[in-house]
């Protein structure tokens, strides 16, 4: 199966939580959903309050184990329920717009290297810290879990940089011009994809 149709591709996040990425994604496609398509994850947990299922497919488990083994990029598990990325999700964003997106955890990311799976990566950064520590806490997590995250977040570890898959760095939570150091990024990955009235 090919994941990559003629000048099309696809575009990975990695970072911390609560730092921006979806919200990053998001605004793009917001902006023209002829060019930018989310890659649905699948997962069993439940949809939560207001969620509009942009980024996830939500299934049961009975529905998870009918699931055809070679579609089956990563099933990972996480509190407790089942995230699953589909080959098939990939291909399908792919065909509806020629610049995909989507946010993993470096293992998923490694696995697609392992699996030769076209991608470019954002790395995510945490740009301020105590702008960070706000966006946790409106999250709902306070007192040790704060710490705790605020720190994982901070020493987010990515994968080792590899000069086949084509990356870009980005701060995020500095200050307005988050979408401009965003979309710089992925212009620099995209090219001439890149839409020319959003240059």
């Amino acid at each position: 199966m090919r994941y990559a149709l003629a000048m099309s591709m696809l575009i990975v996040t990695c970072g911390p939580t609560g730092i921006g990425k979806t919200h990053q994604m998001q605004r793009l496609i917001n902006r023209d959903q002829r060019r930018f398509a989310p890659v649905l994850s699948v997962t069993t947990r439940q949809r939560r309050d207001a969620e509009d299922g942009v980024w996830y497919r939500f299934i049961t488990r009975e529905e998870l184990a009918s699931f055809d083994p070679a579609d089956v990029l990563s099933n990972v598990e996480f509190s407790g329920e089942r995230y699953v990325l589909l080959r098939s999700e990939i291909q399908k964003a792919l065909e509806h717009a020629p610049i995909a997106f989507m946010a993993i955890v470096p293992s998923v990311i490694l696995l697609m290297r392992e699996q030769k799976v076209p991608h470019s990566l954002i790395r995510c950064r945490v740009g301020d810290p105590t702008g960070y520590e706000e966006r946790l806490v409106k999250r709902g997590f306070t007192g040790d879990k704060l710490a705790k995250e605020k720190a994982t977040g901070v020493g987010y570890e990515y994968p080792v940089s590899d000069a086949a898959w084509p990356e870009q760095d980005v701060m995020l939570g500095i200050d307005a011009t988050d979408d401009e150091r965003f979309d710089d990024a992925v212009r620099a990955l995209a090219g001439p994809l890149f839409p020319h009235e959003l240059r």
